[in-house]
């Protein structure tokens, strides 16, 4: 049939185009939204047991509290999932029928979007954790003017979460994070060494862990504390800042690029 002939030659004309045209697509999103080099991802906590204690079914006491298990895992929800299905679905749907002219190869096309789930999760976690590492940069901005004021950890993060609370919503993760902390300190006793190695482990950010390692390691061997947490500050500080720039500049030329 005419039909026939015609649309296998349109397959064969420009079937490598289509298929050219998603991958280059797809290639872009990745690079536009991945900042890990893979010394980083090397570095990347083992979470395969948390995953499981998540199978086991119910929430964990960190998930009662509004808090993720660890910041590496990200459950969408339904909205989330039909949004990033939504999404890819009509992008794929375009460019297919940009060179195929055809309604039917377009929508078989945009049925590769259930392939799109983990890149917009994986965007999620990278958000997420940015957002973290932003809010505890100001965090320690309180932190340590209540350590330098002669105040102990406890009640320097308590003083934070009252700055903090004037700079963002109830909902910000550092927030949440804060008073988790003070409610393992007051409740069950847990030392703030032990709560700061958790915290360290679960967010997996570079800078949270350098500084939990430092206040550990401060404390067990009962150095200055208040001049040790000022430097680690600043330094910490200054690190994050040249960090988003740096990370500006270069989401600046892959948009141009």
């Amino acid at each position: 049939m005419g039909w026939v002939r015609i649309l296998d030659e349109m397959v064969l004309k420009w079937g490598s185009y289509v298929l050219f045209s998603v991958g280059l697509m797809g290639l872009t999103v990745y690079l536009m939204h991945t900042d890990k080099s893979p010394k980083e991802r090397r570095k990347r906590h083992d979470v395969r047991p948390i995953l499981s204690l998540k199978k086991q079914g119910g929430k964990t006491l960190r998930e009662v509290n509004g808090l993720p298990e660890h910041y590496e895992i990200y459950r969408m929800n339904k909205k989330e999932k039909y949004w990033a299905l939504f999404q890819s679905a009509l992008i794929l749907f375009i460019a297919a029928y940009v060179f195929y002219q055809n309604i039917g190869l377009s929508l078989l096309f945009s049925g590769l979007s259930v392939f799109s789930e983990k890149l917009f999760q994986d965007r999620l976690i990278r958000k997420r954790r940015t957002e973290l590492c932003e809010q505890f940069k100001d965090a320690l901005y309180s932190i340590s003017s209540s350590i330098s004021a002669g105040r102990q950890m406890p009640y320097a993060i308590k003083e934070a979460i009252i700055n903090l609370g004037l700079l963002y919503s109830q909902e910000a993760y550092m927030l949440k994070e804060f008073k988790f902390m003070v409610k393992r300190f007051e409740e069950t006793h847990e030392s703030m060494e032990e709560i700061f190695k958790d915290f360290a482990f679960r967010t997996g950010v570079e800078d949270i862990m350098n500084f939990a390692d430092i206040y550990v390691t401060s404390r067990e061997s009962g150095g200055d504390l208040e001049t040790i947490i000022r430097k680690t500050s600043e330094t910490i500080i200054e690190k994050i800042n040249i960090k988003r720039e740096i990370h500006t500049l270069i989401a600046q030329k892959k948009y141009e690029a």
